[in-house]
């Protein structure tokens, strides 16, 4: 008992020393799509268009789904006077457009000029770019995110951070991400405040006017300033305390099986922090048990499974960690 005791005092002194109390200030707007579009502030209630509905995610519960017109619009006024900002999203990418937004801020005219627009594209590349007149990019900033690709029916969190006359950040489950530019140099001087606009748009871009087909969308965050890489953390863990962090830091993980796509064999990793009862179960998109990769009391530690589905039809299917009270969920794709 002591020595966990000292233990648990060891990892608060690194945690208090690490994160240093730095958890992310509140949104000027926050979507959490558990019920419809609307604000959690109150002050920038969205309208679900198209055929944008809220639906059940078997991972994060009440989503926003977008089938082939969908989006959210948001009153423009949100982006009134920002300069510096950072939106954060959970993300679960199956896009077919090839210049769709996670987030379009300009004008209702098709490619008119000023906007901010921030892409997923059907290649599963992070694009960014605004500008404030015709001859862009020179009078603002197109970049891409480089060596990481949106993996497919997997969620991610996704958070850029932006500094005006100086650049941008994006981070991918909390790590910051390597960026270049692909149309030339920037100068970073146009900011959502700058573009005058009448369209703000979730799952949409301003540009070319196209939708995130068959993506979903969760917990939606805008601020008015640009966050430091430890409170795009704390959105990330979603940590409020430095006892949660303790808990993180102790927790059991579920990672994402590798190769998924799969055909027809996959590799599913998990920890768990102490000698506990395991179960590892594999469902289909109905919620059906199909199979039990693991049903036994582990030690501590890492652990590997493999998944052969060769005597399944190609789809959506998911996998549960269940173990001493604790359970996450995750899905896979498989691909014949």
């Amino acid at each position: 008992m002591k020595a966990r005791k000292m233990l648990m005092g060891l990892i608060i002194t690194l945690l208090l020393v690490n994160f240093n109390f730095v958890f992310a200030q509140d949104p000027i707007a926050d979507y959490s799509f558990d019920v419809d579009a609307s604000d959690a502030t109150g002050n920038f209630n969205g309208t679900l268009e198209g055929d944008a509905a809220i639906v059940d995610d078997a991972v994060r519960g009440k989503v926003l789904g977008l089938t082939n017109d969908g989006y959210v619009s948001v009153p423009p006024a949100l982006a009134n006077g920002v300069d510096d900002f950072t939106v954060a999203a959970w993300v679960n990418f199956g896009g077919t457009n090839p210049w769709a937004g996670l987030m379009g801020i300009g004008m209702s005219a098709e490619k008119t000029h000023p906007y901010w627009d921030i892409h997923l594209k059907s290649d599963y590349t992070i694009r960014f770019y605004s500008s404030v007149d015709i001859t862009w990019p020179s009078d603002g900033c197109a970049q891409m995110v480089i060596n990481y690709e949106l993996p497919p029916l997997e969620w991610v969190h996704i958070a850029l951070s932006f500094t005006k006359n100086s650049g941008a950040v994006v981070y991918i489950n909390g790590v910051a991400q390597e960026l270049q530019d692909w149309t030339g140099d920037n100068d970073y001087s146009v900011s959502p405040g700058d573009t005058g606009a009448d369209i703000f748009w979730i799952g949409r871009d301003s540009f070319n006017k196209q939708t995130l087909t068959g993506t979903f969308i969760d917990d939606f965050k805008f601020y008015n300033t640009a966050l430091t890489a430890e409170e795009v953390v704390a959105i990330y863990t979603g940590a409020t305390s430095v006892e949660e962090e303790v808990s993180l830091a102790s927790n059991y993980q579920l990672a994402q099986n590798y190769p998924n796509p799969f055909n027809p064999e996959t590799t599913i990793k998990f920890d768990i922090p102490e000698r506990s009862k395991v179960k590892l179960s594999i469902f289909n998109i109905e919620g059906q048990e199909i199979a039990v990769l693991v049903n036994d009391f582990r030690n501590a530690g890492t652990y590997s499974e493999s998944f052969n589905g060769s005597n399944l039809t190609s789809g959506v299917y998911f996998y549960r960690l269940e173990s001493n009270g604790h359970s996450t969920t995750k899905r896979m794709l498989l691909l014949k």
